[in-house]
């Protein structure tokens, strides 16, 4: 009988652990999201008011942020200033599949941002700063509907985790 009361202790505690853990996801996906659109106004302002190369621009934001747009932005000038040969899109894509795998963005997400590194090598500076507007006006909408829904889908996945333990315990017992 105590073993039962552990085991069913133990199967609520880790389902419930996972519907936290999945609100959290939630939560995550908004901050990473209003960190890629701090990225993208930092690159707008540097394109727009210095004119520099993109490898300048992003060794520039490297040195004014912090975590993951920190590294990234260094390592993508880096890559660009190494002269491998590949088109800007395709050196942009590959240091987002790198720096922003394990993230909590939806692959819709990457695939937006993605994107953007397909319009940015060969326009020119008005029409980079029309693409990065343009980013900037999906990720906001992103970021609305989001926030619209966080409350509910974080309490929803709270409620899930906690229920599916006790109905597994109903189950097994």
């Amino acid at each position: 009988m105590i073993l039962e009361i552990i085991g069913s202790s133990f199967v609520v505690a880790g389902t419930s652990f996972l519907g936290f853990w999945w609100a959290a996801n939630y939560k995550k996906r908004m901050e990473e999201l209003g960190q890629i659109e701090h990225l993208m106004h930092m690159l707008y302002g540097e394109i727009k008011y210095k004119e520099g190369n993109f490898s300048e621009s992003f060794q520039s934001i490297g040195t004014h942020c912090r975590g993951r747009i920190q590294t990234f932005s260094i390592e993508l000038s880096n890559a660009l200033n190494e002269g491998s040969g590949h088109p800007f899109f395709v050196i942009w894509a590959n240091m987002i599949k790198r720096y922003w795998e394990n993230s909590a963005l939806t692959e819709e997400d990457k695939a937006i941002f993605i994107s953007v590194g397909e319009k940015m090598g060969y326009l020119d500076k008005e029409m980079q700063l029309n693409t990065i507007q343009l980013f900037l006006t999906q990720i906001e909408q992103r970021q609305e509907i989001l926030r619209k829904m966080l409350p509910e889908k974080c309490r929803i996945s709270r409620l899930i985790g906690v229920l599916s333990g006790i109905f597994i315990v109903i189950l097994l017992l």
